[in-house]
């Protein structure tokens, strides 16, 4: 096609060039019509051997142009020519070519000869003022003595004040057309007045038709490239995807974990990673480069509400979602689902955003999470399994039971013939299995039995490792959930014979620190048992009830005075009535003991009577159980 248009413009100016049938019927019928008046006019006092050199000249520059057309790959560098050549053949001081821009909608010069002021360089002329408008209007050439005195167009100042620092007065110019479009007008310029022949702007336009196919082989050959480049980098984005892709499975095939998942994902991403299960609870956090919080703050309300809507949205497209969260980073949450259920979801985020390629990636680490949290939930449901079908079984005595729980003490480094100690989880209103993983994901030991029962958690371990693994458990839920948790700790028991009342009275001990409002709290059967029997299935109003008929009185006085009566009072039953073990206890004087007795006394009344001393004690105990503060 651009050959083509050479071929053609060549040809075209062949015809220019030559005296026009208007000039030769101009000569035979005398002077010419106020039409052609308005057109440039020939010089008449050239000889026949001056102009055909003359045409020569203007033949071969066209040639070369062409050839440069062939032969230059640099856009400018054709331009260039065609300007020097252009000032040359037609003898004007200046010459210069302006490109339009179709996004500022203005015409910027692409390459300019003869000019000595830098600021004219610069200029930009907007397409409805200076020559600039008759020319795009008419797609005709352009011919003034007097620039500034020209009324045929709007005069823009900036404009004006530029062509009078560089001292143009007179010019020609002619439009480059390409399929009836102005790409950009190519001018000629003389600092005096000047009239140009009319082969001076055949010429040009012959000069402007070769430099609009340069700017329009520039414009393809610019499209080109850029496709070219996007080509480029989109194939580097899917290989390098791919590769990803490629090490998540490897690392998956080795062995590797949702904890390593998330961690490769985070170095590659570098971003925050967090792994959710299927209730969208935290199952894996990588290391947050900001340190935040996240997996309390995804468990905070309005966090939480903003968390559903966006995996809602993302389970329904089928793609990954941005989304805010208050006090957390830009992020991006996909949902991870089977062919059947919903498996977990994943969350990024970084303050930078994430390019397309990035995303990609996320969404091709978020099936491989899902390959992963499915392998996790098919082992873990069928543990669970194992586990509660052994709690059901001591708890009814089935005989069978025993060699189950030989083969699950064994199989999780435990000895059967040594007694257990038993950890009973308060999960309120949570999934038993959701939080048994969440103890699982974060206790440094695995030598525990852990299952549901009764929808309590129940946890078996060796003596030695219950504290460990209650403070373990603790910590865990708190930090994935965001919710304290009370755990109740048993006696020692054989689990074999035992079980069941082990089972029965932790349950009414952690009922009562359930009534007791604690939270947070890991609490030993031995202090709870007595009072566990009696206010167990009592209500928290009652307990509250019966603190303030025994000893609201001291509670009151502490309130008002700052006494300390009952911590007094308390430490004094504790020490079996040793009023020596108490002062020391406490770091007082005895004598400062006595008179706090004494004022226990006045308030209480005679209190050291067998039933009424219990019921002292009792409410005194409960009351420092109630505010964590009992002594064990």
């Amino acid at each position: 096609m651009a050959r083509k248009r050479k071929s053609e413009s060549l040809s075209a100016t062949t015809a220019r060039a030559s005296p026009s049938a208007r000039q030769v019927s101009r000569k035979r019928n005398g002077p010419p019509s106020s039409a052609d008046a308005a057109e440039p006019q020939a010089s008449t006092d050239l000889t026949p051997s001056d102009y055909y050199r003359r045409r020569e000249k203007e033949l071969l520059a066209l040639q070369e142009t062409t050839l440069d057309l062939n032969r230059l790959r640099n856009t400018s560098e054709v331009l260039g020519a065609i300007v020097r050549r252009a000032r040359s053949l037609v003898g004007s001081a200046i010459c210069y070519l302006s490109a339009y821009d179709p996004e500022r909608r203005d015409f910027f010069v692409r390459a300019i000869e003869g000019a000595v002021s830098r600021r004219f360089a610069d200029i930009r002329v907007p397409r409805d003022l200076g020559s600039c408008h008759p020319i795009i209007e008419s797609k005709r050439p352009f011919v003034t003595a007097n620039y500034r005195d020209d009324p045929r167009f709007i005069h823009a100042t900036t404009v004006d004040t530029a062509l009078e620092g560089e001292g143009i007065v007179s010019m020609a110019a002619v439009p480059l057309l390409l399929d009836g479009q102005v790409l950009g007008i190519l001018y000629i310029a003389d600092r005096h007045a000047r009239a140009f022949a009319p082969e001076e702007v055949a010429l040009l336009v012959s000069l402007g038709t070769h430099a609009a196919l340069a700017l329009e082989n520039a414009r393809l050959f610019e499209e080109t490239r850029t496709a070219l480049e996007a080509l480029e980098i989109k194939t580097a984005e899917t290989q390098e995807a791919i590769a990803v892709h490629e090490q998540l499975i490897a690392l998956v095939a080795r062995g590797g974990g949702l904890d390593d998942v998330a961690q490769m994902l985070a170095a590659i991403l570098h971003a925050g990673v967090v792994v959710l299960d299927h209730q969208y609870e935290t199952a894996c956090l990588a290391v947050d480069p900001a340190g935040n919080n996240v997996g309390a703050k995804l468990g905070q309300a309005r966090n939480r509400s903003q968390l559903l809507r966006a995996l809602g949205e993302s389970q329904s497209i089928g793609r990954s979602v941005s989304v805010t969260f208050q006090g957390i980073p830009p992020s991006i949450a996909m949902t991870i689902i089977s062919a059947t259920q919903i498996l977990g979801a994943l969350v990024v985020w970084r303050q930078a955003p994430l390019s397309d390629h990035e995303i990609r990636t996320l969404e091709r680490g978020a099936i491989v999470c899902g390959i992963v949290l499915l392998s996790l939930d098919r082992a873990a449901k069928g543990l669970e399994q194992d586990a509660a079908e052994l709690f059901i079984g001591l708890r009814n005595r089935n005989p069978e039971a025993s060699v189950a729980l030989t083969r699950q003490m064994e199989q999780w480094g435990m000895d059967p013939r040594q007694p257990v100690i038993m950890l009973l989880v308060d999960i309120a209103d949570r999934m038993a299995s959701h939080v048994l993983r969440v103890i699982k994901g974060a206790c440094p030991t695995r030598r525990f039995i852990g299952g549901e029962l009764e929808a309590r958690l129940l946890l078996l371990c060796p003596p030695a490792d219950a504290p460990l693994v209650a403070t373990a458990a603790q910590k865990a839920v708190e930090q994935r959930t965001g919710s304290r948790i009370n755990i109740l700790q048993s006696a020692e028991f054989m689990p074999s014979t035992e079980f069941r009342d082990t089972f029965a009275k932790a349950g009414r001990c952690l009922d009562l620190v359930r009534v007791l409002a604690r939270q947070g709290a890991i609490c030993t059967q031995d202090e709870l048992t007595v009072y566990a029997v009696m206010f167990a299935e009592r209500s928290r109003e009652e307990l509250d009830a019966y603190i303030r008929h025994t000893i609201g009185a001291l509670l009151e006085q502490d309130r008002k005075r700052n006494t300390n009566l009952t911590e007094t009072m308390s430490c004094y039953l504790d020490s079996g009535y040793n009023t020596g073990m108490a002062a020391r206890t406490l770091g007082i004087h005895e004598n400062t003991l006595r008179q706090r007795l004494d004022s226990v006394e006045r308030l209480l009344g005679n209190w050291r009577t067998a039933g009424r001393s219990f019921e002292v004690q009792t409410a005194l105990k409960l009351h420092m159980l109630r505010l964590g503060l009992a002594t064990k």
